[in-house]
């Protein structure tokens, strides 16, 4: 009997491994696919939230284009207010500058007047043979300086008037 009982011990050992070693691959396998499910449901979560994220972009990004429309709106009115301003500030600046050259030619046809007499009463004394004074000289001295800057300042305004046309209808 003994003969059975080393039989049945080798033989049962092997038996006895095998059940082992199927418990631990059957283990390994439930490892396996407690981990699988795992990674699959961290898979799902961050597919989710990217899809959530994308919603996100898409209503930010619908909200920027409106907000881009209202700015261009905005934008062309408010380059339209800025054109007519700028309409009404250069049709002024017209205005101003005629009225100034305007009232510098009156200016210079005045010293040219107060030329005339300052150089009559000038040959007035020469011919009745009173003296000419200092004052006179330098009077009609100054004058002549007048008309001739008031000259040289209107034809400086003239080409500047000139220029700034030529850049208006550019």
């Amino acid at each position: 009997m003994e003969y059975v009982y080393i039989a049945f011990i080798a033989m049962i050992g092997p038996v006895i491994l095998s059940i082992i070693n199927g418990y631990q691959r059957k283990r390994d396998k439930e490892e396996d696919w407690a981990r699988q499910d795992l990674v699959a449901a961290r898979v799902e979560e961050a597919a989710q939230k990217a899809v959530e994220v994308a919603k996100q972009a898409s209503v930010a990004a619908r909200l920027l284009l409106q907000e881009n429309r209202r700015t261009a709106e905005y934008n062309s009115v408010t380059n339209g207010k800025i054109d007519a301003v700028a309409l009404q500030a250069t049709e002024i600046h017209e205005l101003v500058n005629s009225a100034m050259s305007e009232e510098m030619r009156r200016n210079m046809e005045s010293q040219e007047a107060v030329l005339l007499v300052l150089l009559e009463l000038k040959e007035v004394k020469e011919t009745s043979g009173l003296g000419i004074s200092e004052d006179l000289i330098a009077r009609i001295e100054a004058t002549k300086s007048t008309i001739s800057d008031l000259k040289t300042a209107l034809v400086d305004r003239a080409k500047a008037a000139k220029a700034a046309e030529v850049i208006t209808r550019e």
